[in-house]
């Protein structure tokens, strides 16, 4: 008899713990999912790079604290996140990415894909797309897509209303305020555009040499001609490097650019047999529109 009681209350105890095995999962879960939730009012919107932080901080006017991924000195193609920096995109309200540099396909995509409170904003989406190659109407296709979207005042605009969009899902009550903004960024992009067109229609000479091929969308724009020193993202070998020599002298380049995050020994030398120098740019500056306007200005010095 008092075998029978003991197995019965090990029976009852087994399925009580058994229940809670059951809820506690779920229990965790909806208090993970509050803390998600919770999370999202914080109002932190990372982003890939620096002129993408310029957009959005365009846009928000301080109603959204902004933080970049990439630092300065280094290349979004080959950077690695921190822990530090994948932590605080897994609690942030909004990504804002490129979506086709390297790291935002490996390391933020893990976090994205396991973040179900996250809101990613494509700023591609829907802007004109270019392979990752030299732009001088059948100049040689290096792999790819050009990510460098942003050097286009064109694919600018698109990149402020896709972020915008979000925007006023994420904060309604300033929907009427971030659309007077994407008004006034948009009237921007049209008098750059226009002056840029008007400046470099005049330009005589529309080949140039840079290490890394950054301004793509810029030279498609523009209808001048890039010539990348880097051959699948590398520094060329002594015959290519030859190569890229004999294509500088055929088109009579005169400018050569530099981006600050890559090597410049190739240009260097090229620049040298040139008797011309060689300027340093940073297409990944947050002034990137200052930076445009730089760019222009130095294709047609003479």
């Amino acid at each position: 008899m008092k075998k029978s009681m003991k197995q019965n209350t090990i029976s009852r105890s087994l399925c009580i713990l058994s229940k809670v095995c059951l809820v506690l999962p779920l229990a965790i879960f909806f208090f993970a999912s509050c803390g998600s939730k919770k999370k999202v009012e914080n109002k932190t919107i990372m982003v890939s790079i620096e002129p993408l932080r310029y957009v959005t901080e365009y846009l928000t006017r301080g109603n959204f604290k902004v933080e970049t991924i990439t630092p300065r000195e280094a290349s979004p193609e080959t950077y690695a996140p921190t822990p530090q920096q994948i932590e605080a995109i897994a609690e942030c309200t909004a990504f804002v990415r490129v979506g086709s540099l390297g790291f935002e396909n490996t390391q933020i995509r893990k976090v994205t894909d396991n973040s179900p409170h996250l809101y990613i904003i494509n700023a591609a989406a829907n802007t004109k797309k270019l392979p990752m190659c030299d732009h001088d109407h059948g100049g040689e296709h290096h792999g790819g897509e050009d990510p460098h979207i942003w050097m286009s005042p064109r694919n600018m605009k698109i990149i402020a209303l896709n972020v915008y969009k979000q925007l006023c899902y994420l904060d309604q009550k300033n929907a009427e305020a971030y659309k007077e903004r994407l008004l006034t960024f948009s009237n921007e992009m049209n008098e750059l555009d226009s002056l840029t067109h008007e400046k470099l229609d005049t330009c005589k000479n529309k080949a140039f040499l840079i290490n890394h091929p950054a301004l793509g969308h810029y030279a498609c724009q523009y209808n001048l001609i890039q010539i990348s020193m880097e051959h699948d993202g590398k520094e060329p070998s002594p015959k290519q490097l030859e190569a890229v020599l004999e294509r500088c002298r055929t088109h009579g380049v005169k400018k050569i650019f530099a981006q600050e995050q890559h090597s410049d020994k190739g240009v260097k030398r090229v620049a040298e047999e040139l008797g011309v120098e060689v300027h340093y740019i940073n297409p990944l500056s947050y002034d990137w529109k200052e930076e445009m306007e730089r760019i222009t200005q130095i294709l047609l010095q003479k």
